[in-house]
């Protein structure tokens, strides 16, 4: 994006981009050449190689065997993306190439020598290589603005702009490793066996970027300055299982199965993990069993030692006025049509930004709620090693009863804890946290936000984001999950069908994330029943076979959810819409009726909503399958009924494409119909 007076193009005759004399016009860049960042060479190579022996141990007892073992294991990997560098083609048409990024729409400064000006003010910042061969762009020309890729005027103008993106990474691994295993004595249940090892391995990565990957000098491309470091691991573990008592009245089987871990890690130091199961079975078809289990996993090579990775993706600033808030006859920003949340605003101001200017150009003019952000990551030997505690408990039930009927069921319910979980936040979470909060908390993710600048720092949108590598106090799973299994051989017409049921549901009770910042302020958050996160989801499976076919009827089901209650007006009904009918807290996008554009004139007709849920959803698929001896073939089809994932407002929702909800389970594609035939020999 550049401004027309950065370029000299305040006038220029003829075309379709002519002006009336003494007008001036913003002129946008928006072109695609063919070459440009669209191919890429990756050449990988891999070896590995094992050296191992295994054996038995007499001396110790019967039945005892050992195994070692050691691995070494090689990738080396190159990429190669050819594309147009930044800051060639900012010094090519006149713009201070030592700027970053150089193609902005406030803020360039123009070369006083116009295209190719050697002399501008930081050449530190720019390469060596910069000013060779310069000749100066027409982003005008004939052939540049063709469909689908463009062409340059001239061989001389593509040599000065291209360069090559260049990428190596090798990695290695040495593991040397050991255990012995066998039984150690009986109990009234059954021998008592026992398995001890030990184990230690190296990770090293050497990942180097040439100059132009490390300091993004491709246009639109991120910036990455690879990864550097090796660290090693030495861990020694055991594990024993019990049968205490086996065939006894009520205890026809109970086991307890002891296991620990010693983990000691170069930049973490020494660390114990355990786990312990035990199984009942009171009567031959009823088993119940139980588990508790911590866990311990140390920073991998990336999340230690990325040097520095930028990339750029866009993002919508909430500070910024809203189109429909915006009247430049009226003077600009007309609070009377700003939608967004009371909090929302208070938030920007805290931060030190002005909701009533962000994204308004400096004549005044024009709106925009949303740029292209650079985000920057990195590795640090900072962050903490994960650790969890895990607690299952549930029962299996089998049984056939009289006439056939074979009966299966099990339940688990799970609840886990991790703590300082490594997270690499994105940047909408980033800023919608820090700017989207009800809760009139500051959020730790504030300081990680950058803006433009001008003079009263005040108008412009956000600019960089910082989304390395962080630890989350605490991440919490709860849930129940339910199977179930009937199986008949019934008889129709003196042939006999088999038929089948089975179930199978999950209940997600929280899923919740816990942050506590440097100043000991917790920002609690439970997702359970939002969107992607459904509190219910469930399979059902009917099969029929007779002779050598299969039938199949499969229903998949999807829970309702719904958007952070915590962002919605508590007198808001469940599209948002406050009791006069129009959007509250949001911006309303899906609108009905007539009426003004905005929508938002009490009574004008047009009713505005903001779709933040989604209903639950059953599909449908239905196949037959044929075996015999050496061939299968099998056709069905795929959401039968042919129902559509459900339809959000983009301003609510991220996990969506132009208002339809992905992921969780919904079918994207619509109704498909599928064949294939195995053959084997």
């Amino acid at each position: 994006l550049v401004e027309n007076a950065f370029l000299g193009l305040d006038n220029f005759a003829g075309g379709a981009f002519a002006n009336a004399p003494g007008e001036a016009r913003e002129v946008r860049n928006f072109f695609s050449i063919r070459g440009d960042r669209d191919n890429f060479e990756v050449t990988q190579e891999q070896y590995r190689g094992v050296l191992g022996v295994r054996g038995d141990l007499p001396f110790i007892g019967a039945g005892w065997t050992f195994e070692l073992s050691g691995v070494y294991s090689r990738s080396e990997g190159s990429s190669s993306r050819i594309g147009v560098r930044e800051d060639r083609l900012a010094l090519a048409l006149g713009v201070d190439p030592s700027l970053n990024p150089v193609l902005t729409s406030f803020g360039n400064t123009e070369l006083a020598g116009g295209p190719c000006d050697t002399s501008f003010a930081d050449p530190t910042n720019v390469q060596p290589d910069l000013t060779d061969g310069c000749v100066p762009v027409n982003l005008f020309g004939s052939a540049i603005y063709d469909i689908p890729f463009g062409a340059l005027d001239s061989d001389a103008e593509r040599d000065f702009l291209f360069d090559s993106r260049d990428f190596d990474t090798t990695y290695e691994q040495i593991i040397f490793s050991g255990f012995v295993t066998g039984d150690l004595f009986e109990l009234q249940g059954g021998p008592v066996g026992l398995v001890v090892g030990a184990e230690w391995r190296e990770d090293s990565i050497n990942s180097q970027p040439d100059a132009v990957a490390s300091q993004g000098l491709l246009f639109g491309f991120f910036a990455d300055q690879g990864a550097v470091g090796s660290k090693w691991i030495r861990e020694l573990y055991g594990e024993v299982s019990l049968p205490l008592v086996a065939g006894k009245p009520l205890v026809e089987e109970l086991t307890v199965d002891f296991a620990g871990r010693i983990v000691d890690e170069e930049f973490y130091g020494t660390n114990a993990t355990y786990s312990i199961k035990g199984g009942w079975r009171p009567i031959s078809p009823l088993l119940l069993r139980f588990t508790y289990g911590t866990s311990f996993r140390a920073p991998n090579l990336r999340e230690n030692f990325l040097l520095g990775q930028t990339g750029f993706a866009v993002v919508n600033d909430p500070c910024a006025v809203p189109t429909d808030a915006f009247n430049a006859l009226a003077g600009g920003y007309d609070p009377t049509l700003d939608l967004r949340d009371p909090q929302t605003l208070a938030n920007c101001v805290r931060e030190g930004r002005d909701p009533t200017r962000v994204g308004i150009n400096a004549a005044g003019t024009n709106t925009v709620q949303s740029q292209s952000v650079e985000i920057a990551s990195g590795g640090s030997l900072d962050i903490e090693p994960e650790t969890s505690t895990s607690l299952t408990a549930g029962f299996s039930f089998e049984e056939t009863f009289g006439d056939g009927w074979g009966v299966s069921l099990g339940m688990t319910y799970f609840d886990i804890q991790l703590r300082d979980s490594i997270v690499e936040p994105n940047a909408a979470f980033i800023v919608n946290d820090c700017f989207l909060r009800q809760d009139d908390e500051v959020s730790p993710f504030c300081s990680r936000i950058s803006t433009d600048t001008d003079a009263a720092n005040t108008r412009l949108l956000i600019s960089d984001v910082d989304s390395g590598f962080i630890n989350l106090n605490e991440e919490a799973v709860r849930g129940l999950d339910f199977n179930a299994a009937f199986d008949k051989d019934v008889t129709i017409g003196g042939e006999v069908i088999g038929l089948g049921l089975n179930f199978r549901a999950n209940h997600l009770i929280e899923r919740s994330t816990l942050f506590i910042d440097d100043f000991g302020n917790e920002t609690f958050d439970d997702d359970a029943g939002e969107i992607s996160l459904p509190r219910w989801t469930g399979t059902s499976t009917l099969t029929a076979d007779y002779d050598q076919f299969r039938f199949t009827w499969q229903v998949r089901y999807t829970g309702p959810v719904e958007q952070d209650e915590a962002g919605i007006d508590p007198f808001s009904d469940a599209f948002g819409n406050g009791p006069d009918g129009m959007a509250t807290g949001f911006n309303g996008d899906t609108c009905t009726g007539g009426g003004s554009a905005s929508g938002v004139v009490a009574g004008d007709g047009v009713f505005c909503r903001d779709v933040g849920f989604a209903e639950e959803q059953f599909l449908h698929s239905a196949s037959i399958r044929f075996s015999s001896g050496n061939m299968t073939v099998i056709a069905g089809v795929d959401n039968i009924f042919d129902t559509a994932p459900p339809l959000v407002d983009p301003n609510e929702v991220g996990l969506q494409i132009s208002n339809t909800l992905i992921g969780a389970g919904y079918d994207f594609d619509g109704r498909e119909f599928f064949a294939s035939i195995q053959y084997t020999f």
